[in-house]
């Protein structure tokens, strides 16, 4: 079959509940010009909440062209949204097996790992991100949900209050505090550390930029928890 040239693929990005970073980006892959169709097709559904059909959109892009790493992305991120864990982290060990420098797919699959229960694994793959710096296309997201898990963590062993502070201020200020996911850790990681009026005036914040219903509310559940002086525990997300 004739390779076809690249086209762009529209790409969800970073839909993991605690960061929620969803800019779109270009990118050019894909050796089928079918597959690269069901992608796009995929991604269209995926952003209008139709994840039954978008699952099989992508399913089939994979099917006709097992290169296709945005495909894998894109289905690792609905996983993510169903619960399916280790099949998030199967998809985006595909996506990185193909394109090595996606960086966000290592922050998805380090969230399903935290998910799990796999802490180490997680941070492991958090800090290499981070470690990254602003060269790599993950760096505001993995702080913050490196932040997340520091803050939240139900097992006491991984929380550091000090350490998710500093992360969470400092992917607050990459996104110039105007991306309530991470205005949300910022007031977890000083719940924390029992700073509960800074906690209770981010939240507000993140509340103010938040435009679903549902975001609200669980920043809302957030709030409410910062306001009887009781920091936020994952497990009761």
């Amino acid at each position: 079959m004739r390779i076809p040239c690249a086209v762009p693929l529209i790409i969800a990005i970073g839909l993991f509940a605690s960061s929620a970073f969803s800019e779109v980006i270009d990118a050019r892959s894909g050796r089928s010009s079918a597959a690269i169709k069901l992608q796009n097709e995929g991604q269209a559904l995926l952003e209008k909440g139709d994840y039954a059909n978008a699952f099989r959109k992508f399913d089939e892009a994979v099917r006709l062209d097992p290169t296709l790493w945005a495909a894998y992305y894109n289905r690792a991120v609905l996983n993510l949204r169903e619960h399916k864990f280790q099949q998030a982290i199967d998809d985006a060990t595909a996506t990185l097996r193909i394109k090595s420098t996606f960086a966000r797919a290592a922050v998805l699959r380090a969230g399903a790992n935290a998910k799990l229960g796999n802490y180490d694994a997680a941070i492991a793959e958090f800090n290499h991100v981070i470690d990254l710096g602003r060269f790599g296309n993950g760096y505001a997201s993995a702080l913050n949900d490196s932040a997340w898990l520091r803050a939240t963590c139900p097992d006491a062993r991984y929380r550091n209050g000090r350490l998710a502070l500093q992360q969470a201020a400092l992917a607050c200020r990459i996104t110039w505090d105007r991306n309530s996911n991470c205005l949300d850790t910022l007031a977890a990681a000083n719940a924390e550390l029992g700073n509960f009026d800074a906690a209770i005036r981010v939240e507000q914040m993140a509340v103010a930029l938040r435009q679903s219903t549902e975001g609200r509310k669980k920043l809302e559940q957030h709030m409410a928890a910062f306001k009887q002086h009781q920091p936020w525990r994952e497990n009761s997300r």
